[in-house]
């Protein structure tokens, strides 16, 4: 129970107490006062009318005048009987008035009940006894009095009984509750490294010193914080950056291309782009190495405004001293070398006579999972190498993957779509503590090609269904089928959607009304949403996930670390998990690099009380320095490799 309900009970029932309390003296008091004047009413009255007829005691003729007397004072009603006795105790005159309590309901009575007063007075003739008179009061109108008094009372002891409440109610919300429950927020989100201060300082001078502590308290951590996470920013510039084009260097690329090409559950495809800006030794013998680092940034400039916006899965590096490296997903082969011709005619137009061997010159290749990096760079460089002769000054250097038209593409997704097939692999992720318990099973769909046992490799598939506008359609059948398997393994599953369907609206809508109507299915599922995907629409991914989470579903950002801009978000969405991105894992027991970057990742994600994953973990030395750098699970095929999914058997 709230401190605000503790109390407010606490003085609702005290102020009840009270109000009874003295509602019942208010009550006995009038009572007794009632009495008193009955009383006193019925003495004064037995005196004066004793007086009126003591003359005519002992006069038989004269009896009638004083039963006349005795009746005109005795129908004014205040009175329950008149009884007139001789002096021999013989009752001469007897009048009766019964009490009429009609107004007044009977548990007053009972409750409070009225003692009628007797009065009596003596009757002489000078020195000689003549008679008795005695006088006994009414109480049904001290009843009545007593009754209309009590319900004054209660009327004003409730009115005061109210704004006493009212000013109770205040009190404790206003000045005690609002406060302290304002200061305990603070202290919940400074938990999650949300540091805001207090606006509205209490003014009680207590809560006042602890409101003012509290908000120091928070610029202090929110000042830590803020330098630990442009540390970490720093550091991963000093390591993976190129310092003149800000650029990822050639250490970046290695680790983010291998990580592609050997990665068998997603399936990346992609073409690799290597531009030489030509000149480069040409214009340092000639200008200088300030020119020359110019004329870097020139290049890097083109190569980014070559690139179509709506194409934001790429990166660039610069991975020798004229050398520029370009790595762009999910694209087909007339994009990619749509990008190379645009990329050359800009570098033509801004053409300088130090340019003497032109600005640029590209190789480019097409690359896919399972393809080695030395075939693929020797690829591109026999293309560049030929650029380099060539007048167009781009070459492409043509690969064995089987690659469809539109129109192919299209008969195939149809067929997917018409047939409503799906299967999966799952890849356990398991507790790094004790790798035997089984956190989920991340599911990766594979989809069935009528022309080929193998399927159809996903790398290319999502490409296509974008451009074709297939993906939302792909996206829902994948979801529906991986629903209908949950349904039987009652198992933590990890789900991944396109980027393309978690931004598209309405497909979410569907995807949460799905979850809302499979409640049981809904806490069972872990939603992995890219790191890319939040720093792109920040907002709407905020709203989506706080929806997913108020149904039950848990959220994990995978590929952690990519992206160090998306460390600014993770204070809002608070996930539940953080996958680090596999190009720092690889090795990661002998690279010091990448464990300093790795740490102050981990670091972060504790500090947000966050569980870390770490993914493509692939050997022992790489889980022991994991573990004891604090990684919560793993996943990689030094657990297990995917696998063919059987319903029965993925309970953890």
């Amino acid at each position: 129970m709230s401190l605000s309900r503790q109390m407010g009970l606490g003085f609702f029932f005290v102020l009840l107490a009270v109000f009874f309390g003295t509602l019942w003296v208010n009550i006995e008091n009038t009572k007794e006062y009632i009495e008193q004047q009955l009383e006193s009413h019925a003495q004064d009255t037995a005196t004066s009318l004793g007086l009126s007829i003591s003359p005519h005691i002992g006069d038989e003729n004269s009896l009638p005048i004083v039963e006349t007397m005795m009746q005109a004072i005795f129908d004014r009603g205040y009175y329950a009987s008149f009884k007139l006795q001789d002096r021999d105790k013989k009752l001469i005159i007897s009048l009766d008035n019964p009490n009429h309590t009609d107004d007044v309901p009977n548990w007053f009575v009972s409750a409070f009940p009225l003692t009628a007063p007797t009065a009596y007075t003596e009757l002489s003739d000078g020195w000689t006894m003549q008679g008795r008179l005695t006088v006994k009061s009414n109480t049904g109108y001290g009843y009545s009095q007593l009754f209309a008094n009590a319900k004054q009372s209660l009327l004003l002891f409730t009115f005061a009984l109210v704004i006493a409440l009212g000013f109770v109610w205040y009190l404790t919300k206003h000045v005690l509750s609002r406060p302290i429950s304002g200061l305990l927020k603070q202290m919940d989100d400074i938990s999650q490294q949300r540091f805001e201060t207090i606006d509205n300082i209490p003014k009680t001078p207590e809560l006042k010193r602890i409101a003012v502590a509290l908000n120091l308290m928070t610029e202090k951590l929110a000042l830590m914080f803020k330098q630990v996470t442009e540390q970490s920013e720093r550091y991963r510039q000093y390591a993976y950056m190129d310092s003149v084009t800000q650029l990822g260097n050639r250490r970046a690329f290695q680790m983010s291309i291998n990580k592609m090409l050997v990665d068998d559950t997603h399936h990346f495809q992609g073409y690799l782009f290597i531009i030489k800006a030509t000149s480069l030794g040409d214009i340092h013998s000639k200008l200088g190495g300030q020119s020359g680092d110019e004329y870097l940034r020139s290049v890097a400039d083109i190569i980014r405004s070559s690139v179509p916006k709506h194409l934001d899965e790429y990166d660039l590096f610069r991975i020798s001293g004229a050398d520029f490296a370009l790595v762009i997903q999910d694209i087909e082969e007339k994009e990619a070398l749509a990008i190379a011709e645009a990329t050359i005619t800009t570098a033509k137009g801004i053409e300088k006579t130090e340019h003497i061997a032109g600005v640029a010159h590209i190789g480019l290749s097409e690359f896919n999972s399972g393809i080695t990096l030395p075939l693929l760079l020797e690829r591109v460089d026999s293309a560049l190498a030929m650029a380099l002769e060539s007048e167009s000054r781009w070459e492409f250097a043509a690969n064995t993957t089987v690659t469809y038209s539109n129109e192919v593409w299209r008969e195939k997704i149809k067929n997917i779509l018409e047939h409503r097939e799906c299967n999966f692999v799952l890849q356990p992720i398991a507790y790094a503590k004790s790798l035997d318990r089984i956190a989920y099973h991340e599911w990766f769909a594979r989809l069935p090609d009528s022309n080929s046992e193998q399927g159809i490799p996903m790398a290319q598939l999502v490409p296509a269904s974008i451009r074709l506008n297939y993906a939302i359609s792909l996206d829902k059948l994948i979801v529906e089928k991986l629903f209908s398997r949950a349904r039987l393994s009652n198992a933590p599953i990890g789900m991944n959607i396109s980027r393309f369907s978690l931004l598209n609206k309405a497909f979410t809508e569907w995807l949460l009304q799905m979850l809302r109507s499979s409640q049981s299915i809904a806490s069972n599922i872990t939603l992995e949403i890219p790191e890319r995907t939040i720093v792109q629409d920040f907002e709407s991914i905020t709203e989506l996930v706080s929806e997913l989470k108020e149904i039950g579903v848990k959220i994990a950002v995978e590929h952690y670390g990519a992206q160090l801009a998306g460390i600014v978000h993770l204070r809002k969405i608070l996930p539940h998990y953080l996958k680090l991105d596999g190009r720092y894992i690889r090795g990661i027991d002998s690279d010091i690099d990448n464990q300093l970057f790795v740490n102050s990742l981990i670091s972060i994600a504790k500090g947000l009380s966050i569980k870390v994953i770490a993914e493509m973990v692939e050997s022992e030395a790489e889980y022991q320095w994991l573990k004891d750098a604090g990684a919560d699970f793993i996943q990689g095929y030094f657990i297990s490799a995917p696998v063919k999914e059987k319903t029965n058997s993925l309970e953890p």
